[in-house]
């Protein structure tokens, strides 16, 4: 059985895992609480262990 700090545990290093690979790809961290990265348009939020991107600018060409 699982208790309640490895649990803990195992989310808080998924969370990390997450992170650093969106920053190994090349995003920046813009706010820590909520955490939100950057990388050029493209912003990403993490919620509750899901990672939701967006655009936040419209391309001109």
């Amino acid at each position: 059985m699982v208790t309640q700090k490895r649990l803990e545990r195992r989310l808080q290093l998924s969370r990390r895992r997450q992170v650093d690979g969106l920053l190994y790809r090349g995003f920046t961290v813009v706010t820590r609480d909520p955490l939100v990265l950057r990388k050029g348009r493209q912003l990403a939020t993490l919620d509750g262990g899901q990672i939701n991107y967006e655009n936040t600018e419209v391309r001109r060409d």
